[in-house]
């Protein structure tokens, strides 16, 4: 009877092994790194605590900053100011409003009030509520701060002010100034923007850095600023602004949830423990992959060795101690490797019919990705094209502008009377107007008024389409702004200081104005009065220059008091001498005029400084254009008005003799 040997499985002996060797230094450096986790998310959740606050405190200091610089960019815009003094442009305002809201990250109630405290424009208020707050009236006791052109805060506290919030919160407000400010300095603000910041919305902005049961509250500045309060912090946030005479603070207390962190810690210690689990059995398969893999390489060389050695007993007679199990069943796996060859190929027979199905569809999928990429490339096309309108639009309005600028410094070359013509010309060049219109007087169809930098109309602008897009609007209301500036400047060359007539400049311009006006036939008669002073010399010579101005403003005054009727103009040529130019006037009514001017002088007079009475006396000339030429017009004016002056004299030189033959 042969000996048998015992055997044992290389299969099991190497998966016995290989586990031993990779499980234990698995264990133990799972179990070191889960204590130095433990450690380091110790640490960790005291940094989140000093993180949260230092986010907090970040956040609102950012967004209270970007909030104050809004509100120093609108304070010193010019559509702002004029907007907050003029109802006419409340549909562009609400756009600066929405825009105004748009740039700040606090949800806030804005006002715009203007220079007498009566509130123009609001968003996100109640206008009624503020209008009769107690909020109001404390702002109103800032005027000093607001004159030297600072803003300031305040606390408020009451209901309605807001239309979402707790009716508690900060008020900041700031004068609307068009210019750049000086230190030392008062000035007359133009308006107000007051800005409510409640402290609900404070309160939501930073919500998202805080845990499950964790809260901020913000409120009014405590005397126990920076102590510690029960289960959070107490802190003083103050944020300091050149806009501001006093820096922006208001009080934070966090109220933290420390079983909250202390749950997300345990959360991580759990989900730690779930990896060193999920690593244990990734290594157990690799143990049982590098088995199978050793276990391969084992039948190729038992099939090597049954190759070499045809007889099972030679090959197992060998000097080993133990036979391995792997070498008794080669010959079985050999008698069944036939039959497993048979089945392996009528399996690959069915593979390759697969693979030919697998072919098609693979076909299939290549048509379908190619119509893919064809409509990819057509959005990429269309996208391209819109990219390109967008630049070719933008180039468009730079171009634009520098035309605008361009056109611009051109008004100094036409003058006064030519201004007109030359803007309703660059305007149509500009921006393709079918019919626009200026004039320095209004007229029916005039829908925009140029105003100067004190709100005063400088002229009338008409144009249709009315509707432009907003940014060609934007470029149309800079050409305007500079159109009133340039308008303004040009009226006071135009201008006499002392009776707020126009003066010789003026004259000679709208002269020949009416002149070219009266040639086209747009003119159809045109009367001319010459007025001069009687006895201004004596009275400078005998009571001084002081009574003599006194004089001459005084017949200005009866010179425009006769003529308001009738489209004249009045202009003081001379020191005592006055013209009026009557566009349309008729014989009766220059007649009438001449008449009521005498009138009123008989009945008007001056008081020097004793209170003695000076009347009033005028030499007047006047003249038609229908019985004398327009050139020679101001001469024969000028002569009647002399021929007036004689006889004045004369007349008094005879009342003078009658006066001292009667007391002789």
């Amino acid at each position: 009877m042969k000996r048998r040997f015992p055997t044992i499985s290389i299969k099991l002996a190497l998966y016995i092994v290989v586990a031993c060797c990779a499980l234990l230094p698995m264990l133990y450096v799972s179990h070191y790194f889960t204590n130095n986790q433990i450690s380091f998310l110790h640490d960790q959740k005291e940094r989140q605590l000093n993180n949260t606050e230092t986010a907090v405190i970040t956040t609102i200091r950012s967004d209270v900053t970007r909030l104050l610089d809004t509100i120093a960019l609108y304070s010193s815009d010019r559509f702002v100011i004029q907007a907050a003094n003029n109802i006419m442009f409340s549909a562009p305002m609400e756009r600066k409003i929405h825009d105004f809201v748009n740039l700040t990250d606090i949800d806030a109630a804005v006002y715009f009030i203007d220079r007498d405290w009566d509130i123009a424009y609001e968003a996100g208020g109640n206008l009624y509520q503020f209008e009769n707050s107690t909020l109001i009236s404390v702002l109103k006791t800032m005027q000093p701060t607001l004159s030297a052109g600072l803003g300031s805060t305040v606390t408020y506290n009451e209901a309605q002010l807001v239309k979402t919030g707790s009716g508690a919160g900060v008020a900041i407000i700031a004068p609307l100034l068009p210019f750049t400010l000086e230190e030392v300095s008062l000035y007359e603000p133009q308006g107000y923007i007051v800005v409510l910041v409640d402290y609900s919305s404070i309160s939501a902005r930073v919500a998202p850095l805080l845990l499950e049961g964790e809260s901020i509250v913000f409120h009014q500045q405590l005397e126990n600023v920076g102590l510690d309060i029960q289960h959070g912090f107490s802190r003083t946030l103050s944020v300091s602004h050149r806009l501001l005479e006093q820096p922006f603070e208001v009080q934070v207390d966090y109220y933290l949830s420390d079983s909250a962190r202390t749950a997300q810690l345990n959360e991580y210690q759990y989900q730690m423990r779930r990896v060193i689990g999920v690593v244990l059995l990734v290594t157990l398969l690799v143990v049982w992959a590098v088995n199978r893999l050793f276990n391969l390489q084992f039948s190729r060389i038992s099939q090597v060795v049954m190759a070499l050695s045809r007889d099972e007993v030679i090959g197992v007679a060998r000097p080993f101690k133990f036979v391995f199990t792997e070498l008794r069943d080669i010959d079985r796996l050999i008698k069944a490797q036939r039959q497993r060859i048979g089945m392996q190929v009528a399996e690959l027979e069915a593979s390759n019919v697969k693979l030919e199905d697998a072919n098609i569809t693979i076909a299939e999928k290549n048509r379908q990705l190619e119509s893919f990429n064809a409509r990819l490339e057509e959005q990429v096309a269309d996208k391209t094209q819109v990219l390109q309108k967008t630049l070719s639009r933008v180039e468009k309005h730079r171009k634009l502008l520098d035309s605008i600028l361009s056109h611009i410094s051109r008004f100094s070359h036409v003058g006064y009377r030519g201004l007109p013509g030359l803007v309703e010309q660059q305007l149509k060049s500009l921006f393709g107007f079918e019919r626009v219109t200026f004039t320095y007087q209004p007229h029916e169809r005039s829908h925009v008024e140029l105003l100067s930098s004190v709100d005063k109309v400088q002229g009338y602008l008409s144009y249709y389409p009315l509707i432009l897009p907003d940014e060609e609007q934007l470029l149309m209301d800079i050409y305007c702004q500079q159109l009133a500036s340039w308008v303004e400047l040009e009226r006071i060359t135009r201008c006499d200081g002392l009776t707020n007539s126009f003066n010789r400049l003026a004259f000679d311009d709208d002269f020949a104005y009416l002149k070219q006006q009266f040639e086209k036939g747009k003119v159809q008669q045109l009367g001319l009065i010459v007025v001069d002073i009687n006895g201004l010399k004596p009275i400078n010579d005998q009571y001084g220059h002081e009574l003599g101005d006194k004089l001459i403003i005084k017949c200005s005054e009866l010179l425009h008091l006769s003529s308001t009727k009738l489209m004249s103009n009045i202009y003081r040529v001379g020191g005592d001498e006055f013209v009026l130019l009557l566009p349309g006037i008729t014989y009766s009514e220059l007649a009438a005029l001449e008449a009521d001017m005498l009138t009123r002088q008989e009945n008007t007079v001056i008081f020097d400084v004793q209170g003695q009475a000076h009347a009033v006396s005028l030499s007047i000339g006047t003249v038609h254009s229908g019985d004398t030429d327009l050139d020679d017009m101001f001469q024969v004016a000028d002569d009647n008005m002399y021929r007036s002056k004689h006889r004045h004299y004369y007349r008094s030189e005879r009342n003078n003799q009658s006066g001292r033959e009667h007391q002789r």
